[in-house]
């Protein structure tokens, strides 16, 4: 093993969030294992046996008190070499968190900190990258299929105006899966911004991170957007600002592989440029976004003393946001999707009757959206262990607690196939908010 980069210490190894996959090797079944929040990064390949030892490693015994332990709960005695051999090993996976771990990731940050700005990761595949395209690509969202059936206001030579127009929203919740099958409820809830969210000039993004997701409940970044449309700009200074007695930028890279705000990003920057009253280059420039993304609230397994200390991160994030935009009105953009269940996702086939009772169960929980009580939401989730796999739940908790005292109003719903299916198995739920206080 190379001893080029710093070893894990001797104290008390801890196994970073994971993820599993089977392999089959000259006919004998074992797991590669990669970082959750780094699929692509390095691996490690382990028997069944060096998983139950991994899963040993919880940073609360050291390797003489993980032999015991092991031992205590398989009847089978280790060797203490066999267990300094498999710290070594995951330690150079950087599965770890150890110094070395730390050290590369110390070194990554500071790499995408040096970028310029933060690239985009799904264009051409999910839209356009050239700025005539994309335009054309985007409004056709606001015309599709559970859209409102008609471009915003001023978007169109002789385009009435809303009868809404001159309400102020102060948020909505999007969809983030993809925008095709997001189609018109991306429409409905970026009207809604186009027409009636004009008049600010901050824009607070609330995401999901997918994938580092169990590392803390917030993250931010002060990387500004690029767009097709060119440099959506972010409040780099507020988020330093927040960033300064909490570390809400010390996971920023989740941001660079993380496709939830982008969605948002590059529409907000269409409708900024092209939609609604005052659109245009100057409003545009005059934009600044709050990009945050949101991991889980639980961690791994529910428990309840880490619930509370992440909600407390989520208490203090409102209350300093709130103090240091006291007279700054800001409008909120969640990029927020439901369910998650079939085989895609690691549950049962869902039948008919399954897809009755999803919308039954979310029509509840989005009743409890729109009446703007984040805690009953949050409750809501908690209560059958997420049974839905809802991805954004902190996401929507977030941002009803960000627009507390608003109300929320359900501008559509949907459930939506996953691709390559062979037959449809699989389905995510997906919604449309707009927020008015």
């Amino acid at each position: 093993m190379s001893n080029s980069s710093p070893t894990v210490s001797d104290g008390n190894p801890r196994l970073r969030p994971v993820q599993a996959a089977e392999i089959l090797e000259d006919g004998v079944r074992l797991l590669l294992l990669a970082d959750l929040g780094r699929p692509e990064g390095p691996m490690a390949v382990l028997s069944r046996a060096a998983l139950a030892l991994a899963a040993l490693m919880d940073g609360t015994r050291d390797r003489a008190e993980l032999v015991l332990e092991f031992s205590r709960q398989h009847g089978v005695s280790l060797e203490p070499a066999l267990v300094s051999y498999l710290v070594e090993q995951l330690d150079e996976a950087l599965l770890l968190d150890s110094p070395r771990y730390r050290a590369d990731l110390a070194a990554r940050r500071e790499a995408y900190r040096a970028e310029p700005l933060r690239p985009m990761l799904l264009a051409p595949e999910v839209f356009p990258a050239g700025a005539g395209p994309a335009a054309e690509f985007l409004d056709r969202l606001f015309l599709a299929p559970g859209g409102p059936g008609r471009l915003p206001s001023g978007k169109a030579s002789g385009g009435q105006p809303s009868p809404r127009q001159g309400r102020a929203c102060k948020g909505v919740i999007a969809p983030h899966i993809d925008y095709p099958r997001g189609d018109g409820l991306y429409g409905q809830a970026y009207l809604r911004l186009a027409e009636e969210a004009m008049s600010a000039d901050l824009y607070v993004l609330v995401g999901t991170d997918h994938r580092g997701e169990l590392d803390q409940p917030l993250t931010l970044t002060a990387h500004d957007f690029a767009t097709p449309f060119g440099r959506l700009q972010t409040d780099s200074e507020l988020c330093w600002e927040l960033a300064a007695s909490r570390p809400w930028l010390d996971n920023e890279l989740a941001h660079k592989d993380e496709h939830s705000l982008e969605l948002q990003a590059v529409l907000l920057h269409h409708v900024l440029l092209h939609c609604g009253p005052g659109a245009g280059e100057e409003r545009a420039t005059r934009a600044r976004v709050l990009p945050l993304l949101c991991g889980s609230l639980l961690g791994v397994e529910p428990d309840p003393g880490l619930l509370r200390a992440r909600r407390a991160e989520v208490d203090a994030f409102v209350e300093e946001l709130g103090s240091l935009t006291a007279s700054r009105p800001y409008v909120v953009i969640a990029g927020a999707d439901l369910a998650h269940l079939g085989p895609a996702f690691g549950t049962e086939p869902v039948s008919g009757e399954d897809r009755r009772l999803l919308a039954t169960r979310d029509s509840e929980t989005l009743a409890l959206v729109s009446s703007g009580d984040a805690e009953a939401l949050l409750d809501d989730a908690l209560a059958d262990g997420n049974a839905r796999q809802i991805c954004s739940v902190t996401a929507i908790y977030l941002a009803m607690r960000l627009l507390q005292g608003c109300r929320g109003e359900l501008l559509g719903y949907r459930q939506c196939q996953v691709p390559d299916e062979p037959e449809p198995l699989s389905v995510v739920s997906i919604a449309a908010a707009a927020f008015h206080g």
